[in-house]
């Protein structure tokens, strides 16, 4: 019976420590998510193009659209706020 069990006790703490580590692994901290679903959603929305700009006005100052415009403003991101 001990013999027995010195085989089965070392495999048991090991399947138990493997289970363990992957449910801590597999939830991430929900801020993190958050954060991460964010960075996602804003670079799906920036397209190809990761120089993002916005024309205002009517001027001489020339726009990447061809437009003469008052103010370009370009990497317009959420991030400039936080």
């Amino acid at each position: 019976m001990k013999k027995i069990m010195r085989k089965i006790l070392p495999v048991t703490v090991g399947a138990a420590a493997l289970v363990v580590g992957s449910l801590y692994m597999g939830n991430p901290d929900p801020d993190e998510m958050s954060v991460l679903l964010l960075e996602n959603i804003e670079a799906l929305a920036s397209g190809e193009d990761s120089t993002r700009y916005f024309c205002y006005g009517v001027g001489s100052v020339d726009c990447p659209n061809g437009k003469k415009v008052e103010i370009v403003r370009t990497n317009f991101s959420l991030d400039d706020y936080e």
